[in-house]
């Protein structure tokens, strides 16, 4: 688990006394977590009106994984390829939270493997309200293109969020994050990461190289208010 520096709602200071957009929200990561099962572990210390967000993978020996939003989430849909082929299944979600999230949350269940990530981000006064935009899946066999996340066009605060993940006994790794994300979570066949752009927010390219069966590359970016 990665946790954010930042006490909840706490406005993002320069230096002692100036603040960065003062009046304006602004975001930063307040926690992550990784799971290897059909239920994640929800962070401690939640507050309302914190975003999650949970990337999930999950494979099945015959036939592919049963499609599951986790409760109280709303999904993002994906355009690009199919999110699921015949043995694997790739899915986003997000949630604004009320602050009584605690224990497990259940997604989706393989009967050879599942990989989860989630992030928590949190804003200098509590999120009511998230925008999805341009969320792209490529989950082939072959070698996935790469994506371009257009996330310049975003007003106000902004987060870009990729992963890579893969349904074959591989390590899953971008081969190209440009411009770099801030950091990188791993959950040993899936990695994701996450960019914050409190003002002037960039494209991002992303990339894998083919490692094996079920190769998925996951990108979009979210704005709040």
């Amino acid at each position: 688990m990665i946790e954010g520096q930042f006490k909840p709602f706490q406005r993002l200071q320069l230096g002692a006394f100036e603040e960065i957009n003062p009046g304006g929200l602004e975001i930063s990561l307040f926690a992550s977590a990784t799971s290897t099962a059909a239920t994640i572990t929800w962070p401690g210390s939640l507050q309302s009106g914190m975003v999650a967000f949970l990337i999930d993978h999950a494979n099945n020996i015959i036939n592919k994984p049963t499609d599951v939003t986790p409760s109280g989430f709303t999904n993002i849909p994906l355009s690009g390829t199919a999110q699921t082929d015949g043995f694997n299944r790739v899915k986003t979600s997000y949630k604004i939270l009320t602050g009584s999230e605690s224990g497990s949350l259940t997604g989706m269940d393989g009967d050879s493997f599942d990989r989860k990530i989630m992030f928590i981000i949190q804003g200098t006064s509590p999120i009511a309200s998230v925008t999805i935009s341009d969320a792209t899946v490529n989950l082939t066999n072959s070698d996935p293109s790469s994506e371009t996340i257009s996330a310049s066009n975003g007003i106000g605060p902004v987060l870009v969020i990729g992963s890579a993940s893969i349904g074959s006994s591989a390590t899953a790794a971008f081969s190209t994050e440009s411009p770099a994300f801030d950091a990188t979570v791993a959950a040993t066949r899936m990695v994701a990461g996450y960019k914050i752009y409190n003002s002037s927010p960039q494209d991002h390219t992303i990339d894998m190289n083919y490692l094996g069966s079920g190769n998925a590359l996951i990108g979009f970016y979210a704005t709040f208010s």
